[in-house]
């Protein structure tokens, strides 16, 4: 092979290197999105209200942390998907067992659905 031709091949053997290797980014953006849903989960009063479903979905996160310590990126971005979807599926449930109950969620929503004074 010419010289010429060897470089071109390295040339583009980096270029496939280098697009390959940015979709095996670190999901930093989904980890955060993550921990932010949670985070309302939590003030929606899930620890009191849906104590299970909260255990479970911290649970979930531990683990999709872990795979982000593993660099398994992918398996990882999609629990951390998961778990936003979750999160606001389980918010609701937390704010209608607090309705129920009489409750007072960290946002300040009452049995009543109004904000308490």
């Amino acid at each position: 092979m010419n010289p010429i031709a060897s470089r071109i091949l390295v040339g583009v053997v980096v270029a496939v290197s280098l697009v390959l290797g940015g979709c095996a980014r670190k999901p930093e953006k989904e980890l955060q999105d993550a921990r932010d849903a949670i985070k309302e989960l939590e003030d929606a009063g899930a620890p009191q209200y849906i104590p299970d479903d909260w255990n479970r979905i911290n649970a979930s996160l531990k683990e999709a942390e872990t795979k982000i310590d593993e660099k398994k990126y992918k398996e990882a971005r999609e629990l951390l998907l998961k778990i936003v979807e979750e999160a606001n599926l389980l918010k609701s449930k937390a704010e209608e067992e607090a309705k129920k109950t009489g409750g007072t969620t960290a946002t300040g929503t009452t049995a009543r659905g109004t904000t308490s004074s």
